[in-house]
């Protein structure tokens, strides 16, 4: 059954470039072209990884080679997130495809790594809602369904499939990997390298609404449950949180002074509990946030850096980009500068 699976999934990304377009929204042209991977890495090439259940993932990934091609620098991830809800598997194919070609563009040529990009779904669910994989939801990491079960660790099976392809190409690479998230693909970031310290080389995120999940397990006299806090981490990952290694991460936050970009509801969002609906967050969560943090989402940065600050972070920034709204471009020299200056251990 697994292997059926797989091989359907093969055939279902192979006409991405015939019949994609039919499904997708706006699309930018044609995919990249991606090639399969035969046991040999080409510089300047991305190829579709298939899915392997038996390896521990059940979605396919893209792995990107930059032009040239430097040892011991840890991998570039970057978590597919195309803000499309219950679409087809060919739509967050497609976009995917499209992340990976720009991480190349836009870093890993820079850092002279590999890229890899997941290809998630984000499946809408029988009440209307959908699974926020892309964020990496609490319904997410709850969620005991086979293909999308642990998809925090399908990622991280992925990533040593990939370093264990290019280390059979006599490659040099380090364990641990760098993570690059936006918006949804922010919050996964954060909360990967809160659930996975360990295995974190540096991480940049921007676009968070303010407010990254917090090292902490209660704040004012509030249990603080994931995914904005980590009252009961040992209870959803079956492990304590490594607060040691979380420390030593470097780590790099952006958010635009005029981002209001929010996935925290409020206003008349909460004005019932019985009608509430949120992909991200509870009832009780969005309104601890508002009344704690601000509704605001730039106004979160000061208290939320002072946090951390508090934990005791290594090498932590929270920054705010003057006139900037939810866009990924004014952000990014500041972000490869920062990959530069922390993609080796020391």
């Amino acid at each position: 059954m697994k292997q059926t699976y797989t091989i359907l999934i093969s055939i279902l990304l192979y006409s991405i470039v015939s019949s994609a377009q039919d499904h997708i929204e706006h699309p930018l042209g044609p995919p990249p072209s991606t090639v399969d991977y035969k046991g040999k890495l080409e510089v300047e090439t991305i190829y579709l990884m298939p899915a392997n259940p038996e390896k521990g993932f059940y979605w396919p990934y893209y792995l990107g080679t930059p032009k040239t091609i430097k040892e011991n620098i840890a991998l570039y991830v970057e978590p597919n997130n195309d803000g499309r809800r219950g679409e087809p598997f060919e739509t967050h194919a497609y976009w995917a495809s499209i992340i990976c070609e720009h991480a190349l563009y836009r870093f890993a040529n820079e850092l002279e790594t590999f890229a890899l990009v997941p290809v998630f779904p984000r499946p809408k669910l029988e009440d209307g809602n959908n699974l926020y994989t892309h964020a990496l939801t609490r319904a997410v990491v709850e969620n005991m369904t086979d293909s999308l079960k642990r998809i925090d660790l399908q990622l991280i099976a992925m990533i040593e499939d990939a370093q264990c392809k290019i280390r059979r190409n006599n490659y040099e690479i380090q364990d641990k990997f760098m993570l690059w998230g936006f918006s949804g693909s922010g919050d996964f970031v954060t909360r990967m390298a809160m659930i996975h310290p360990e295995k974190i080389q540096c991480m940049v995120a921007g676009g968070l609404g303010g407010f990254p999940i917090l090292p902490m397990s209660s704040l004012e006299g509030v249990s603080l449950n994931y995914p904005v806090g980590i009252s009961d981490f040992e209870k959803l990952f079956n492990k304590k949180f490594n607060a040691n290694a979380f420390k030593l991460i470097p780590m790099k936050l952006f958010q635009g002074d005029i981002d209001e970009n929010d996935s925290v509801s409020e206003g008349d969002e909460l004005s019932n509990e019985n009608d509430f609906i949120s992909d991200s967050y509870s009832y009780a969560q969005c309104r601890f946030i508002n009344q704690s943090f601000g509704h605001v989402p730039v106004n979160r940065v000061a208290k939320v850096s002072g946090l951390y600050s508090q934990f005791g972070m290594q090498n932590f920034n929270y920054v705010i980009v003057p006139n900037v709204d939810h866009k990924i471009t004014p952000i990014q020299d500041e972000a490869l500068d920062f990959f530069i200056k922390n993609c080796t251990e020391k």
